[in-house]
């Protein structure tokens, strides 16, 4: 019987570092995965890049559900156009023409309308805050 091995250590497929949604991508730099992170294996710490609004668009995301938050941008949520609900969902401002990934995986916390603590809202600088500002 042959058996074949292969002692290469495993890549892992980012969303940062394949550029399929961010409009920059940190070459050469690895991200921390498995379970000792706390994260999914698609999770990348190191990214913190504007995603791509333009490229997201274009792979026509499945929309989850929408809110105006307290800034009165209208944000809209999307699932990972390639890795669906394994992803975290990504919120969309179409006015600001922005997008980058929630934190969440469930809109539940983010559209509660008992309680404004995990509402997203976009910075002037296009980043995502969850919460009171």
């Amino acid at each position: 019987m042959l058996t074949l091995t292969h002692n290469a250590p495993r890549k892992r497929l980012s969303i940062a570092s394949s550029n399929y949604l961010t409009s920059s991508s940190p070459r050469g730099l690895k991200a921390s995965t498995g379970w000792a992170t706390g994260h999914n294996k698609y999770y990348n710490p190191l990214k913190y890049t504007i995603m791509n609004y333009d490229k997201l668009m274009s792979y026509n995301p499945f929309e989850l559900d929408s809110m105006t938050n307290h800034k009165q941008q209208r944000i809209t949520f999307y699932e990972h156009p390639i890795y669906g609900d394994e992803e975290q969902i990504i919120c969309v401002c179409h006015d600001l023409k922005l997008a980058d990934y929630s934190g969440f995986y469930d809109t539940h916390d983010m559209t509660s309308e008992t309680s404004d603590e995990y509402y997203p809202w976009f910075d002037t600088d296009g980043k995502l805050n969850i919460g009171d500002d």
